[in-house]
């Protein structure tokens, strides 16, 4: 994970031992990240308290054990329109 503002990263501080710190990472995207190296159920603590907290953080992956570090497309779930919700059956009527 890595840590947007010094809030998060204190939090962090406070979750994850400061060994698991990882410094300098090359991303897909050619930019070096300093990361907080942890498991998904850290991740998933983080994501569950991530407003009440204030917390501001982005979460990145690595495919296999030397594989490019790549941004975890799953943080964040996508809001649909309503006329994309009625389009997906998600949504029957509306009512006003």
């Amino acid at each position: 994970m890595e840590a947007l503002d010094a809030h998060t990263n204190e939090v962090m501080a406070g979750e994850i031992p400061s060994e698991m710190t990882k410094q300098g990472v090359l991303c897909q995207d050619g930019i070096k990240r300093d990361f907080w190296e942890c498991r998904y159920a850290t991740v998933a603590k983080f994501l569950c308290n991530e407003r009440q907290l204030n917390l501001h953080f982005r979460v990145f992956y690595r495919e296999g054990r030397y594989g490019p570090v790549k941004i975890w497309p799953f943080t964040k779930k996508k809001k649909l329109t309503l006329a994309q919700a009625m389009k997906k059956g998600i949504v029957k009527t509306v009512t006003t």
